[in-house]
Parts: structure tokens; sequence; C-alpha cells
């Protein structure tokens, strides 16, 4: 049996809400990382960009897994809007395909998607603030949390979470983040275990779903990341009166498991374009092997 506490959620709350895991005075100041996250995020704009890799979704059920393999292809139209879509896997044309009409339950249907909540158009509706460094995928990455602005729009800033940014590329490493509508299913968890821990108003018998995704980008093209794993952790918690009065037990987690392979580029920019377009002016960048 696993419980949620306060000590628990504190750790989630560094990353989702706010915390100062380790100062950084030498690293970009959040401007500059804003503006160059800006810049990359129309890299993933841009018409020139077309790719399919193979997604693997696998879901969990109750004694078995349920696996769904599709092509994911990601093309510009030549009105130059964005398409992307599912086709199962095999030969020849074959119609699009949505995993959640195949019984797929919890999935990220844009896993590249993270970059564009720090596209200058989207800026003004989130707050951001600078959590420090830590490592990931091998990188000293600059840590950002990003929180929507109410009211929240769907696909357009639904979501708060944390960005572990590489300061040199301005490319995202790895997001961990909650949808509007489960972060304050996690606040009011939270305040309960609060109240209880006071000593306050007895929650019996209350549920509380919460939702996390994490996505972490290990595929470099260009100097360009893309999504090499995602993951999605669907949870109910309860309150029982069996339990400690600081304590949330786990009723019930799913997990879904999102992978993608074999990238194929049918169109992106050079590695010297990316690297101008992301680190504009006369001031050179030297190559870091990345």
């Amino acid at each position: 049996m696993r419980w949620a506490t306060r000590s628990s959620l504190l750790a989630t709350a560094i990353l989702l809400l706010g915390g100062n895991p380790q100062a950084a005075p030498e690293a970009p100041e959040l401007p500059e990382l804003l503006r160059g996250l800006d810049r990359a995020s129309r890299l993933y704009l841009d018409t020139a960009l077309r790719f399919t890799c193979d997604e693997t979704i696998t879901e969990p059920f109750k004694g078995a897994h349920k696996v769904g393999r599709f092509q994911y292809i990601f093309v510009h139209e030549p009105d130059g809007s964005l398409h992307d879509y599912r086709m199962k896997t095999g030969k020849g044309v074959r119609p699009e395909v949505d995993p959640g009409k195949l019984g797929f339950h919890h999935f990220l249907q844009r896993a590249y998607f993270w970059v564009l909540v720090f596209n200058g158009s989207r800026q003004k509706h989130f707050r951001y603030a600078a959590l420090g460094e830590a490592d990931a995928l091998g990188v000293k990455a600059q840590m950002i949390r990003f929180e929507p602005i109410p009211p929240y729009r769907e696909a357009i800033n639904d979501w708060f979470g944390t960005a572990w940014v590489d300061p040199e590329t301005f490319q995202i490493l790895r997001v961990e983040a909650m949808k509007a509508d489960k972060h304050e299913n996690w606040e009011r968890l939270r305040r309960d275990l609060e109240v209880l821990t006071a000593g306050g108003e007895e929650p019996a018998g209350r549920y509380y779903e919460i939702q996390t995704a994490t996505t972490e980008f290990g595929m470099v093209k260009n100097g360009m990341r893309f999504p090499s794993r995602a993951e999605v952790v669907s949870s109910i918690y309860y309150f029982s009166k069996a339990k400690l009065p600081d304590r949330a037990s786990l009723a019930k987690e799913e997990r879904t498991l999102q992978t993608y392979k074999r990238y194929k580029f049918y169109g992106v920019r050079t590695r010297d374009e990316v690297r101008n377009m992301l680190h504009p002016g006369p001031i050179q960048h030297p190559d870091e092997g990345r």
C-alpha cells in the first residue's frame, strides 16, 4: 500500500509549484531562457520540419498489458498548417487512428508540444519561475516552473509543471506536468492533509484523481530534440479513518508508457541553421558536440 503524506506532496510541490533545489548564479537569467525557448518553439512550427517515427503505447490492465503500435506522422500542409496524426503500423496508406477509440485511457496526444508552452505568443498566458540547476539526460539543466494564468484554455494554457532546459541550446530535456483540472484535485488533497494534521475536519471518504505526465527528449537531430519516452501516471487517493491523520491511501494507479523510436526526417533545418536560429546575432557559439 502506498500513501501520500505531507512530505511526499512537498516533493511534488517543488516540481509543480515552486522551490529552490540548487542555486546557479552563473546560469542564464530567466528572461534570456524564455527568449531562447521562444526561438526553439518556432523550430517546431517551422514548415521545413517533417518526420515520422514509431510510437508504442503500453497501458497496463488487470493481469495483462494493452499494447498499441503506431506510426506517428508530423507534417506541414501546403498552406503551412501543422498536421500530426497516427496510423497503425503496416505498409501502404492506412487510415488515421485515435488511440482513445482503441481502448487507451491515458496518453499524451502530442508528446513534443511542451516547447509550445514557451512560445512567445503564449508566454502572456503563463507565469514562469527559475528553480535552479539539476541534471537531466546527462546535461546540467535549468529548471523552469510554468503555471497557467486563468482562465485555462484547452491546448493553450491548461498545464502546470516544470521543464528541464539545456541553457546552451534552449532545448527541453525533460518535463513533468499536471493538467489544470487534476492540479485542482492535487491542491484539494494537499489542503485536506494540512487540515487533518491540524486536527480539523475529517475528510474520510473523499477521493482525489491526480494525473501526472513526464516526457523525455532523448532523440537529437541537427541540434533539435524530440521525444523518446513519455509516461502518464493516473492515481486515485482517498482518506480512511484507519490510516494516520497525515496520510491518504492510494486506491488505484495506472501507468501508460509511450516510447518513440526509428525517427525518419523528411525535412529539417541543417545543424548550422538551427544553431543560428537559436543564437541569432554576432555572438558565435561553439559546437558542443550535441
